[in-house]
């Protein structure tokens, strides 16, 4: 059982609603993680440059390692080094290794949050760009443990296919047995997550951290400025959990 308030308090950019799904049926709710859910922004520039550092690259100034963010972790190795052959998975091999002892803060109360879906009857996952084992660490830091988690995919499930390819949203579907994807909202930080969601067919909720890029949430999509206000969009009477 589902209790929602008639008149959830939030924009929802009215002016758009009519082109949306609906999120009446909405049964599970999937996350990105990076900047989603936990601050990666102002933690990674560090990582990024101690791994450029290490593999005798040039390190990118702050600006030129914000300019890009966002995007697939391929696309911004481009933009950080460009005119250099940098391969892109050792990149992200040694800036997941050099970054399992780094601590990301939460954005906000994320355990709450995914208890409060929980006790509302919405299942809940993480679709993630991450490997396996930086996830695991960065799921601590949130407060979240695989077993209190519907589904969760990283990269490593997919063999490194990032978003924006849908494959990781497509295959947490398979995971959830979901007949149909109307049923089920990813939310994310980037515009990659915006194409990977609606390339799965599922419904998408844009969040404006770290990367500004609202003018790009498109008219089938939802937008909060912080993953936070999730309850808030899915009309849910948090007053009053079911035990």
């Amino acid at each position: 059982m589902k209790l929602r308030t008639e008149t959830p308090n939030i924009d929802l950019s009215k002016s758009r609603i009519d082109c949306r799904p609906s999120l009446d049926d909405i049964e599970i709710v999937l996350f990105d993680l990076d900047d989603t859910l936990i601050d990666t922004l102002n933690t990674s520039y560090k990582l990024v440059t101690t791994t450029a550092a290490l593999l005798n690259l040039p390190v990118p100034s702050y600006e030129e390692y914000r300019k890009p963010y966002g995007g697939s972790f391929p696309a911004l190795v481009e933009a950080w080094f460009p005119n250099l052959n940098v391969d892109a998975n050792y990149f992200r091999q040694q800036f997941e290794r050099n970054s399992l002892t780094v601590t990301s803060p939460t954005l906000f109360n994320v355990a709450d949050v995914f208890l409060s879906l929980r006790n509302e009857g919405y299942r809940r996952g993480i679709v993630t760009n991450s490997g396996e084992q930086r996830t695991q660490v960065k799921l601590k830091h949130a407060e979240l443990s695989l077993e209190e988690l519907d589904c969760i995919v990283t990269s490593t499930d997919t063999n490194n296919i990032f978003k924006p390819a849908p494959d990781s949203i497509l295959l947490a579907l398979r995971k959830l047995n979901v007949s149909d994807p109307k049923m089920v909202l990813y939310v994310g930080n980037a515009y990659e997550d915006q194409i990977a969601a609606h390339a799965a067919g599922v419904v998408f909720c844009g969040v404006n951290q770290a990367e500004n890029w609202h003018n790009r949430i498109d008219a089938r999509s939802y937008f909060l400025e912080s993953a936070g206000d999730i309850l808030k969009l899915l009309g849910l009477n948090t007053e009053k959990p079911i035990n």
